[in-house]
Formats: C-alpha cells, structure tokens, sequence
C-alpha cells in the first residue's frame, strides 16, 4: 500500500519536475525515512497542488 503511494508521488514528481522537484524530492526523502508520515508529503504536495 505503502510502495503503491511512494511510486504515485514519485511519477507525479517526474511529470512536473521543472516546477517543485527540490522541494518535493527533498521532503520525500525525508519523510520516505519515515513512512509513518507519508500522509504528511501527500498532503503537503496536495496542497501545493491546489495553488496553482
């Protein structure tokens, strides 16, 4: 389930890598370390989502 979310976020990340990608890569790695916490990356690129 876990796996499934990452590949998810990881193929967004590469469609629109020339935007966000530090940001986001840099939060993925994070919290990857953390998975517990990886509703907090979704949310969090959700909302950068949302912005634009």
């Amino acid at each position: 389930m876990i796996k499934n979310i990452v590949v998810f976020i990881f193929s967004i990340i590469f469609l629109k890598s020339h935007l966000y990608s530090k940001e986001i890569k840099n939060l993925i790695a994070t919290e990857f370390k953390n998975e517990i916490k990886i509703e907090r990356v979704i949310k969090i690129y959700q909302s950068e989502t949302f912005k634009k």
